[in-house]
């Protein structure tokens, strides 16, 4: 199966040079299509450079409502994994890397910050009973009071994130 993506960029590339070879001098071609085969030019570094400023900003953000480097990590680090999963699989599927995957990426990153960070901080605001004296209890504690917690916000955040994406479908 070709790749639209490589199959437009070639195109432009030949268009260009036979305007540099043949054409007028500060003359170029134009057609409808031509703005669409310019979105598969800078697609994949315009999509990379957004999601690296998005971990960072993530990061930042997180960093500033924990206060936990330690959990920041982990919700970043979590981030990371969806996107990395979403690309994986649509690789796996076959799928060409095209605008509609770019707005997707961005999604799924927002998605995951949504959850894991919610989740992260009630962990770490979590009141631990006084009688819990291992450490290892009180962590099994605070996740399951976190996950217990967080059950009905996940929930409401996910119906209103599915209400509007209903548009898109």
């Amino acid at each position: 199966m070709h790749d639209p993506g490589s199959q437009a960029k070639d195109f432009l590339a030949d268009i260009r040079l036979i305007e540099k070879s043949f054409g007028i001098p500060k003359t170029f071609s134009y057609d409808n299509v031509y703005p669409e085969f310019e979105i598969y030019k800078v697609l994949v570094s315009e999509t990379t450079q957004q999601i690296l400023v998005a971990l960072c900003v993530v990061f930042a953000i997180v960093l500033f409502i924990t206060v936990s480097l330690q959990a920041t990590l982990i919700v970043t680090f979590v981030v990371i994994l969806v996107n990395v999963y979403t690309v994986s699989i649509t690789q796996f599927w076959g799928l060409t890397f095209n605008h509609i995957l770019a707005v997707n990426l961005s999604f799924a990153l927002g998605i995951a910050v949504d959850y894991s960070s919610h989740i992260a901080h009630t962990y770490l605001t979590v009141k631990i009973p006084s009688d819990m004296v291992i450490n290892g209890q009180k962590r099994d504690y605070k996740a399951r009071k976190a996950i217990s917690q967080m059950g009905s916000s996940v929930f409401h955040g996910g119906f209103s994130t599915y209400i509007c994406i209903l548009v898109l479908s």
